[in-house]
């Protein structure tokens, strides 16, 4: 007999490890956030930044991967990559409040 793993659209499985990427707004990344991700079995893992998130950084968060092989008590880890997304414009008023943060 032979099984196939069928390609789940959140996450990917490397060996023990559940791999995501996360969408993130340009806010969220410069001010940090908190998101909820429901889990393969449907309980809910918080995720939390509480600095900047650097795009393509990753947070690993321990035991919410997937089951160890002859020890289903213990469970790989959950990395999560961040994407961050750029607006598509800003107001004169942003762009204004931008210049004053960063001025150079």
């Amino acid at each position: 007999m032979t099984l196939k793993t069928k390609k789940h659209p959140i996450f990917n499985r490397n060996g023990n490890d559940l791999h995501m990427t996360m969408k993130i707004s340009l806010k969220e990344a410069l001010l940090g956030f908190t998101s909820t991700v429901t889990h393969l079995d449907e309980h809910e893992v918080e995720v939390t930044r509480t600095s900047i998130t650097k795009p393509m950084s990753t947070k690993k968060i321990k035991g919410e991967g997937m089951p160890l092989h002859g020890t289903p008590s213990e469970f790989g880890d959950l990395v999560v990559k961040f994407e961050v997304v750029m607006p598509d414009k800003l107001t004169e008023e942003q762009k204004a409040a931008l210049l004053a943060v960063f001025p150079e």
